[in-house]
């Protein structure tokens, strides 16, 4: 496949991380979407770690700057103010179906993917094509007549089995049947100690199956909460609904 028929944006290589460095460090970083007296602040004068072999969570309501944060931690975009430092690789979102050249096979795309980012390539179509359980007719037609389903579950598979040693999972991983979404968690459960998670989500169900250290994101802050409880109750107030749940303080 000829890389130039890939028109879509690909996240930035990372070869050889610093090994100084626990993982992506924000320091004082502030980012703006818009121009001029329509710019608009997304994120405030953020300091935070994103350790490898960390499971971090970060909730935050829909126009909170999810979007805009993924976007940083992986290299698509850079900050208005202050420093990233990357000292290890950190994957695309788990949801982004732009990734892929729907014109093009999956077996195409990930052939191409994985010489971008230097990933054994008969290795990762294997996987994908084995943990997606997808047939070979299907693999090797263009994505644009695969169902949707197929898609999905073909999207999320290559997330999974791309070894960055940071995976930025968001809501639309989850897609599909329940035996998939199942076997989706249980890989990402068997990364743990030695692949980083940051789980950007409006799922609190998810958050309390999968981690631990826990962040909000709300007015352009990006707040790291003293336990999972905090985080989950400072985030159902993002959204002045009433606190319906009642076992919030079981995660205290």
């Amino acid at each position: 496949m000829n890389p130039r028929d890939h028109t879509r944006p690909v996240p930035l290589r990372l070869v050889e991380p610093p090994a100084h460095l626990p993982g992506v460090e924000f320091r004082n970083v502030s980012k703006f979407i818009g121009h001029g007296k329509k710019a608009r602040l997304v994120l405030s004068n953020v300091n935070a770690t994103f350790s490898r072999g960390k499971f971090i969570a970060v909730l935050g309501q829909k126009g909170s700057g999810k979007t805009t944060l993924a976007n940083l931690l992986n290299g698509n975009t850079r900050p208005d103010q202050g420093e990233i430092s990357h000292g290890a690789t950190v994957s695309w979102p788990t949801g982004a179906r732009r990734i892929l050249n729907n014109t093009t096979s999956l077996r195409a795309n990930i052939r191409f993917l994985a010489g971008v980012y230097g990933f054994p390539i008969e290795d990762l179509i294997e996987d994908v094509r084995t943990f997606a359980s997808i047939g070979a007719q299907d693999f090797d037609r263009p994505i644009r007549d695969l169902p949707n389903e197929i898609g999905n579950r073909a999207t999320t598979a290559l997330s999974l089995a791309a070894p960055f040693d940071i995976l930025v999972t968001d809501d639309t991983m989850f897609l599909g049947s329940n035996a998939f979404r199942k076997k989706a968690m249980d890989r990402l459960a068997s990364m743990k100690g030695t692949r980083g998670v940051i789980g950007i989500t409006r799922n609190i169900a998810l958050v309390r199956e999968l981690f631990e250290d826990c962040m909000t994101l709300s007015d352009g802050r990006l707040i790291t909460h003293a336990n999972r409880g905090d985080a989950i109750r400072a985030f159902k107030a993002q959204d002045r609904q009433p606190d319906q749940d009642q076992n919030d303080d079981d995660d205290s």
